[in-house]
């Protein structure tokens, strides 16, 4: 899968919010050096940062062009915190996706399952590419309930934006 960043127009295929330097000198700006991780390493953290980023929250707004755009920004007829007209990839959203690019490094993953009284995990699946992961339990069930971590610098930006309206996976995750 091609590493393709999202213009303020829209890209078709694109997969991320922030480009790999956007990620590297956002966080050198914290004292955070990330020069020696690849770019190709990186870029895998950023996908799974956006792609948890459009799954973790709601907003306001449409998609800008409609069923064609993969990812949630950008959008029309959307507003901030103070009502003022967002257009593009706004920085919140950049900057939130930094962190959870992060936290997926950091935690290997972005998404908790309790799975608490299924048995034993007898089969697993895993596809990041699209965040996908399911699993076969002893007594026959699919799968857990999904749960988010705690970003809370991510959680933050976004939730003090104005535009997310909530949080939550939208559709059925198996």
């Amino acid at each position: 899968m091609a590493f393709t960043v999202q213009t303020d127009e829209g890209v078709a295929g694109a997969n991320a919010y922030v480009s790999v330097q956007f990620f590297r000198d956002f966080f050198l700006d914290l004292g955070v050096d990330y020069t020696a991780e690849s770019d190709s390493t990186i870029e895998v953290w950023i996908r799974e940062g956006t792609s948890y980023q459009d799954l973790r929250w709601s907003y306001g707004g449409s998609k800008l062009n409609g069923r064609d755009q993969y990812l949630q920004f950008p959008r029309v007829g959307l507003y901030d915190a103070e009502c003022y007209l967002v257009e593009g990839v706004p920085i919140e959203i950049k900057y939130s996706t930094c962190y959870y690019a992060k936290a997926y490094n950091d935690l290997s993953t972005l998404f908790i399952t309790d799975n608490s009284n299924k048995g034993a995990i007898i089969e697993e699946y895993k596809r990041l590419d699209k965040l996908e992961k399911r699993f076969k339990y002893e007594n026959g069930s699919k799968a857990g309930t999904n749960k988010f971590p705690v970003i809370q610098e991510g959680d933050l930006i976004t939730q003090n934006s104005g535009f997310a309206l909530t949080t939550g996976f939208r559709g059925k995750r198996a």
